[in-house]
């Protein structure tokens, strides 16, 4: 045994400084919930298809003069806003039908089958 290490350290201190304690961490839920997903799945059609409404009705028949300056081009970048939300929304969708099949959950309430693999 060394008597410098005996020395310098006291019989009673701890090896490390105590930790601060942290708060419990919780679950983390996995992006995108299935509430994000279809919210911005439907969310992109509404707005889509009022936009397109509302495109066509500020024309209001004029197609060679283009309609309203201020509310035609408007709704129509709406409606790309709200195709944009479409699109966004499937590929949101995709990527949590993919997660759903491929997590692995065990039903506390079915037993297990004899052979079956794991």
């Amino acid at each position: 045994m060394d008597t410098r290490e005996s020395a310098s350290t006291p019989p009673d201190a701890p090896d490390s400084p105590p930790r601060p304690l942290s708060p419990p961490e919780s679950p983390r839920q996995r992006f995108p919930s299935w509430k994000q997903a279809l919210v911005t799945f439907l969310g992109g059609i509404v707005l889509a298809a009022t936009a397109c409404v509302g495109f066509l009705t500020s024309l209001g028949g004029n197609f060679e003069r283009g309609g309203d300056p201020v509310l035609t081009p408007l709704a129509a970048i709406l409606f790309f806003v709200g195709v944009l939300a479409f699109l966004v929304g499937v590929v949101l969708l995709i990527v949590r039908l993919a997660r759903a099949m491929t997590e692995k959950k065990s039903d506390p309430h079915v037993p297990d089958r004899p052979g079956q693999r794991t």
